[in-house]
């Protein structure tokens, strides 16, 4: 939805700034590079990391497991 919101931002024409009551000058936080720094890399890096530290553990428990 943000990339969605950032093409609205900078391609909406006017006549739909003034159908919501508001301008893009609102919403100066809607930029690429600050989606890229601010939500995609970190949960990116998140997710690579949990996901790593997750599947690592769950295969190590397997592994480690006793047969009955």
């Amino acid at each position: 939805m943000i990339p969605f919101a950032i093409a609205i931002r900078h391609f909406a024409p006017t006549s739909f700034w003034q159908l919501a009551h508001s301008s893009a000058d609102h919403f100066p936080v809607l930029t690429i590079s600050h989606f890229i720094t601010a939500n995609l890399l970190p949960v990116m890096l998140g997710n690579i990391i949990g996901g790593a530290v997750l599947v690592s553990i769950c295969y190590r428990a397997i592994y480690l497991r006793q047969e009955p």
